[in-house]
């Protein structure tokens, strides 16, 4: 497939709706990831992170207020790729796909847990379709479990949450040591696992409103607490 010119994200939209496709038809294959980055310019989703974090209120507020802040050229953008998510969430939740949309670096997480949360709202009524992935070695994500909970029943749809303890742990860190703000990473594995385990049983005393997936590479976690 050739790669079409001068628009970011359209051949990965287009790759994803056919790795959809194949997927209905094999039965081992219940998930496909997304990753926002494919279908975002990073630019984009920095300059709305950034925006996000200036104004108060909820996320949901602080998102809104974010985007009014972009030029119109920039609002078409995002538009756009509001609209690939949506027809890809669209046609795996026709196709009984599941969507694990990845976690991304702090910097540009708030737009992508946004977008993530109104694609739960639209597809997640009745069964899970997409699933936010999120990084237990950041020290905010369990309250953020939490809070996403809360929003899940507020506006009824059901969670879908893959836990994972996270992957841009140096990255993050080394980050946060050069522009001179407190690390977002949990200070030490023990924390990163207390919160995952918490985590793992907060999603379980509430099942009637969450679809879990454990992604964990340890056999034993359940056990430690």
């Amino acid at each position: 497939m050739r790669r079409p010119r001068n628009s970011p994200g359209l051949f990965y939209f287009i790759w994803l709706i056919r790795v959809i496709d194949y997927a209905a038809t094999q039965p081992n294959i219940p998930f496909m990831s997304v990753k926002v980055t494919g279908l975002a310019r990073l630019g984009l989703l920095e300059k709305l992170d950034r925006s996000v974090g200036d104004h108060a209120g909820s996320l949901m507020k602080r998102y809104a207020q974010a985007v009014e802040s972009l030029t119109e050229e920039e609002k078409a953008e995002w538009e756009r790729v509001w609209q690939r998510m949506e027809k890809i969430c669209r046609a795996a939740g026709s196709s009984k796909v599941g969507v694990l949309i990845d976690a991304e670096e702090t910097w540009i997480q708030d737009p992508v847990d946004v977008l993530t949360i109104l694609m739960m709202e639209r597809f997640n009524k009745g069964r899970v379709t997409v699933y936010n992935t999120i990084q237990l070695y950041r020290a905010d994500r369990l309250g953020f479990l939490q809070d996403s909970y809360e929003a899940a029943v507020q506006r009824d749809f059901i969670l879908g949450a893959k836990l994972v303890r996270g992957a841009y742990m140096e990255k993050e860190r080394r980050r946060a040591v050069e522009m001179g703000y407190p690390s977002p990473i949990q200070p030490d594995k023990l924390t990163t696992d207390w919160d995952y385990n918490a985590g793992v049983e907060f999603c379980i005393e509430h099942i009637d409103r969450i679809g879990l997936i454990v992604a964990s590479h340890r056999c034993t976690f359940t056990n430690e607490r």
